[in-house]
């Protein structure tokens, strides 16, 4: 990539922190998810600064802006945002694990609950949910709901013909 020129380094000073938070991260090899969940912003905002950030370097992967910040910063300052988040988390004592929401509505003990204490099963509809994406379902749901919808139809169809044969014959008896 070789280094950075004066354009590219006038460019590089307009990025935000949180931008260049994300940056490091990325030369670091994290992912959005991972990003997001480090310095405490949505994955959709730390997609967006990426994408802020490379269209402001004028690149068009994420690794190259990473690059590119990573070569100014060296020549310019020490370490910065990520770098002492990372530090923090690194250092911090390890958190107790996340209550699922089926424990926070069901509780975790107690006479209701069953020796196993497993979470209800989620049953996944097949139709879009506000705010979620088109394509919820994994391949094995979808099986199973193009299978339940054939049933129905089939069902559906069965009685019809079962009512249609019924009433023909009804009809016809009634005429003799």
């Amino acid at each position: 990539m070789g280094t950075t020129d004066e354009a590219t380094t006038a460019r590089a000073a307009t990025l935000t922190e949180r931008q260049r938070a994300c940056l490091r991260l990325v030369l670091k090899g994290y992912e959005t998810k991972e990003i997001a969940r480090l310095i405490a912003i949505s994955p959709e905002r730390a997609s967006k600064d990426i994408k802020a950030a490379m269209a402001k370097l004028g690149v068009s992967r994420r690794i190259d802006a990473a690059r590119i910040l990573e070569q100014m910063e060296g020549a310019h300052d020490g370490p910065g945002l990520a770098q002492a988040l990372l530090a923090t988390v690194q250092t911090a004592p390890p958190m107790s694990p996340p209550i699922a929401d089926w424990q926070r509505d069901y509780g975790s003990g107690g006479a209701a609950a069953n020796a196993a204490d497993q979470p209800p099963i989620e049953f996944s509809m097949p139709f879009r949910k506000r705010g979620s994406g088109h394509n919820d379902l994994g391949p094995w749901q979808r099986v199973i709901w193009i299978a339940l919808i054939t049933a129905f139809i089939l069902s559906a169809f069965g009685v019809l013909a079962g009512g249609l044969a019924w009433l023909s014959t009804s009809v016809g008896s009634t005429k003799q």
